[in-house]
């Protein structure tokens, strides 16, 4: 193995130079509704609900950048880079330009349920709930570190909602009665945002060892002042160090013209605008309900084609668009709506409205962000809307967005998906022409016409066009021809820098082939060849107040090929010669580093393809040969440290894959055969350690794993009949330490557990046309040493306990399948040792206790079976033995004094052997044996007692037939000395047996006297 990963190094030595990396171009998403008024003095929100949903992956999201598919395991950072810290301080900008500030006639934004003026009264959106005085508690927690920082900005929330764990909700400021506490009393105007708050803190992935995921709480809505709201939680999300964060906006925007009418609002004011490119520089995703006019959205609902950290929801119904939901460029997705009637006593429907889809949505993504930290937030977006349901117009579409969200297929690919470069989510541009006003596509009631499309279409930049030259002589009797296409090495570079973020990228394609051909009235003969190359590198840095960071990738492809081929023009005969090569290169890293944190990764890779064919035919004969080799080879490493006040860890590993694989061919006729072998090599090696302070513990652990997997096929296939071999063999080893101290003065407790593993297996699989051979083999060892302490004390009181255990653990099997004829064995054997003392004493100022005490246990066990065809035959035996002592002394200052005593012994031991027609022969052993004492002294003497007993027992059982017999025995003394008189004494034994159930006669004998 060390010659093989030598190879490999110097493999990669050779072939990756540092090359910058690529940053995607901006996906384009939808923003919040919320429903503000302008050139009016009241405003009446709008909400929306929505419904469950089924859906299917859609598979038409791109990047913008040239159409590029989103980021894969393909995609690398870059680790040499020197870091720096540049301390960046956001500001909200003015943002002045030609479009008129509203501000001062916007009024509260508002909930609408249906377009009335602004002396409507809203009942739609009353939610009740039970009344109650209870103050929940609310702990301002940080989000773990799993856990996205999630945001709502509404109405208003309940304060006593018992499907609400306050213990997780952060709360921002009530902009509309002006303090800083978000939450309602029961009754106290609209709670929307209470309906809104159970859906996305609602988890079906939740269980006990879980907390609730952390949400911030605004209450804006109804204020006018919504985008002061976001800015408050975009700082709140800074301040918890939390890098991924998402809020909701459940509503739409309005306003009230001069004559009366509200309608819905399609220009954001600079003030929004600034909110929303906050939000935007500081990675923070917004989620926003389309509206409830089933017209075109409002300018919230379309700022998402500014601003690609918004998502834009629409409701669905049926697997179809709601009538009602708002359409537009801004659209990315639908939600199914379902979600029963919060409140009012006249009616039971269920409400409806893109408000809940929002929520359902929210909710989705932090579910994502909480089974894969680590995906970026373009990621998070694109996964959600590539796994969206298509339906309608395919692709997207300004009326169905990407299509219907679906959920549990969103978060298993988030699970799945590998964190790489941000790469922003995908561009929505339309794959087919906007539906006409009068068109139908479908049977539903819920489809309405779209209006034409704003948006300007996608263009990439002009590259270096192909030349082209072609010749010919000659007719159709004689002549020749050739045709070359070219495309120089054409190289585009750019370079661009965004919140402390340099990012350059570079593409270099080139490109030839060429065709020659010539012909006579018998022949004609044509020789093409041509080669491609294509290498993208992306380099990326920054530098931030908190951190930095530098990435790259590179990955290149190099093609050639090359043929020729030959025939006749009288007679149906030729020849024909391919040839090809592929060579492959991919290599990244990445350099993190923050005061807590340093993380470095290295990937490499190389695939090299060669392939070769050659064919001839004729009226009455076809013969073809052909082959191709492949080589291959990885090499990736991660480092990361991890340091804190409390708490130190760091984690490294590394993995190397070096293989080679030959395909051959030939035909001749009917008649073929095929060959397919090769081998791979695989080894992983990594190495952790952490330390831990809490309170009056401390904590350790470290672990070193290293495992080599090596593979070998080599595979025959001769006109049906195959011959094969293929195998696998695996050796594995571990090492871990676990330690922990507590110490609080009084107790103080050590823990220390060492463990080694050692794994080993090998399966060989061979056939021969219809026959065949499975083998199968390994053994595991294993061996595990702890020792626990524990010391006490307080007062009068000590006392110590002192734990030792050592066990081992041996395996060997094997098994074999010949033709359908099985055989197999095994050997398992365990040994296991436990230590335990224990020692104590209490002083007083009339005595002293001091006891001890000890156990041992000893167990071996072992177990062998083997299976031959339908013959099967087991055998178990196992040994154990257990030795126990303890002592109490008790002294007095009056000079009395007691003391006691004991000790016992015990052996188990059993063996048996079973075939396949059942028992063969079973025997079971214990005997034990045990005697204690004790003393008692007082003024002029002293009492005293002592006992010893055994028993010994046997069980047997052969061909069918049980025997038992046992004995036991016993013998006892006492008597009491005096310092100046006669001493008495006493004695006693007994001995009892048994056979088969039946006692011999008993046996006793008892004495005594003065001496």
């Amino acid at each position: 193995m060390s010659q093989q990963s030598e190879t490999l190094n110097s493999i990669f030595a050779q072939q990756f130079p540092l090359i910058p990396e690529t940053e995607s171009g901006q996906n384009h998403q939808p923003s919040a509704s919320e429903y503000i008024v302008t050139d009016a003095q009241t405003i009446i929100p709008k909400i929306a609900v929505t419904q469950n949903h089924h859906s299917q992956q859609s598979e038409n999201i791109t990047t913008a950048s040239d159409n590029q598919q989103q980021t894969t395991i393909n995609e690398y950072v870059n680790s040499d880079f020197d870091s720096q810290n540049l301390a960046i301080t956001p500001e909200i900008p003015s943002e002045e330009n030609n479009q008129p500030d509203n501000s001062q006639n916007i009024i509260a934004d508002s909930f609408i349920a249906t377009a009335t003026d602004s002396d409507s009264e809203t009942t739609i959106n009353e939610y009740t709930v039970t009344d109650t005085e209870t103050q929940p508690e609310i702990t301002p927690n940080l989000p773990q570190q799993n856990q996205p920082l999630i945001g709502i900005i509404d109405t208003g929330f309940l304060a006593n909602n018992p499907n609400i764990d306050y213990s997780q909700i952060r709360l921002g400021k009530d902009l509309i009665e002006g303090d800083n506490n978000p939450l309602l009393q029961p009754n106290q105007e609209n709670q929307h945002g209470d309906t809104i708050l159970e859906i996305i803190s609602h988890s079906n992935n939740q269980n006990a060892t879980k907390k609730s995921t952390p949400i911030w709480l605004g209450r804006a809505t109804g204020s006018g002042k919504w985008h002061q709201s976001l800015i408050e939680f975009v700082d709140a999300s800074i301040a918890s160090k939390q890098p991924n964060a998402v809020v909701n906006l459940s509503f739409d925007l309005t306003q009230i013209n001069p004559d009366g009418t509200q309608t819905t609002r399609h220009k954001l004011t600079a003030e929004e605008k600034s909110a929303l490119k906050y939000a935007l520089d500081n990675n923070i995703l917004i989620v926003a309900a389309a509206g409830n006019q089933g017209e075109l959205a409002s300018a919230l609902g379309q700022a998402s084609t500014e601003f690609d950290n918004i998502i834009t929801v629409g409701a669905a119904e049926n697997n179809n668009r709601s009538a009602y939901s708002s359409y537009g460029e801004g659209l990315d997705i639908l939600a199914q709506i379902s979600s029963p009637q919060t409140a009012e006593p006249s009616t039971t429907e269920t409400k409806q409205g893109t408000s809940i889809a929002a929520a359902k949505v929210t909710n989705t993504l932090s579910q994502m962000w909480a089974a894969n930290p680590s995906l970026s937030r373009q990621q998070i977006k694109n996964i959600l809307l590539k796994t969206a349901s298509d339906i309608d117009v395919p692709g997207w579409d300004e009326r169905t967005g990407y299509g219907i969200l679906n959920r549990e297929l969103a978060i298993a690919t988030a699970i799945e998906t590998i964190p790489t470069i941000p790469v922003l989510a995908a561009t929505k541009h339309l794959t087919k022409s906007l539906i006409h006003a009068d068109a139908n596509t479908s049977n539903s009631s819920n489809h309405t016409a779209a209006k034409p499309s704003e948006r300007p279409a996608l263009t990439n930049a002009a590259g270096n066009t192909p030349k082209t030259t072609s010749t010919s002589t000659g007719d159709n009797e004689a002549g020749t021809s050739s045709y070359t296409t070219e495309l120089a090495p054409n190289t585009t570079t750019t370079t661009s820098n965004s919140n402390g973020t340099t990012t350059t990228d570079s593409q270099t394609n080139s490109h030839f082939s060429n065709t020659k051909s010539s012909w006579d009235k018998s022949t004609v003969n044509t020789n093409s060849k041509g080669n491609s190359f294509n290498e993208s590198t992306s380099d990326s840095s920054t530098n931030a107040a908190t951190y930095t960071s530098k990435n790259f990738s590179q990955n290149s492809v190099e093609n050639t090929n090359q043929s020729q081929d030959n025939y006749s023009r009288v007679k149906y005969e030729g020849t024909r010669n391919d040839q090809s090569s592929s060579n492959q290169k991919a290599r990244s890293s990445s350099n993190y580093t923050s005061p807590s944190q340093t993380t470095n990764t290295t990937d490499e890779s190389y695939r090299n393809s060669f392939s070769q064919s050659d064919s001839k035919y004729g009226t009455d004969y076809s013969m073809s040969n052909g082959k191709r080799q492949d080589d291959w080879g990885s090499k990736s490493t991660s480092n990361t440290r991890n340091t804190s006040s409390t708490d130190s860890s760091f984690n490294n590993s590394s993995t190397q894959v070096q293989g080679k694989a030959d395909w051959t061919n030939s035909s001749n006729n009917s008649s073929y055969t095929n060959t397919h072998s090769g081998e791979e090599n695989q080894v992983y090696r990594s190495n952790y350690q952490s330390s831990s302070s809490s309170g009056f513990y401390k904590y350790g652990n470290s672990s070193d794993n290293y495992s080599v997997i090596n593979s070998t096929w080599d595979n025959t296939t001769t006109d049906g009949q195959t011959v094969g071999s293929n195998s696998r063999d695996v050796y594995s080893e571990a090492n871990s330490n676990t330690n922990s101290i507590y110490d609080d003065g009084k107790s103080k407790n050590t823990s220390n557990r060492d463990t080694y593993t050692v794994n080993q297996s090998q399966e060989t699989h061979s056939s021969n046309g219809s026959n065949y051979w499975n083998n199968n083999r390994g053994n595991n060892y294993s061996v595990t040493q702890s020792n626990d302490t524990q010391n006490y004390k307080n007062g009068p009181e000590t006392s110590s306990h002192n734990q030792d255990n050592y066990s081992v653990s041996k395996s060997n099997y094997s098994n074999s399948n010949s033709e359908g004829k099985v055989s197999s064995n095994s050997e398992q054997e365990n040994y296991s040792e436990n230590h335990d003392r224990w020692q104590s004493e209490y002083k007083t100022d009339t005595y002293t206790t001091q006891s001890s005490s000890d156990e041992s246990t000893i167990t071996a066990t072992k177990s062998n079976s083997s299976t031959e065809g339908s013959n099967s035959t087991s055998s178990n035996s196992s040994d154990s033995s257990r030795t126990r002592n303890s002592q109490t002394v008790t002294t007095y200052k009056d000079g009395r004094k007691t003391e006691n005593g004991s000790s016992i012994y015990e052996k188990w031991s059993s063996e048996s052997t079973e075939d396949s027609q059942g028992v063969v022969s079973w025997v079971s052993k214990y005997s034990s044996w045990s005697s204690s004492y004790s003393k008692s002294y007082f003024k002029g003497g002293y009492s005293w007692t002592e006992t010893v007993s055994g028993y010994d027992s046997e069980s047997v059982t052969k061909e069918g037939v049980s025997t038992s017999n046992g004995s036991s025995w016993s013998w006892t003394r006492s008597g009491t000395v005096w310092d100046d008189g006669p001493n008495n004494w006493s004695e006693s034994w007994s001995k009892s047996s048994w056979k088969d159930g039946k006692y011999a006669p008993g046996e006793s004998e008892e004495t005594g006297g003065v001496i």
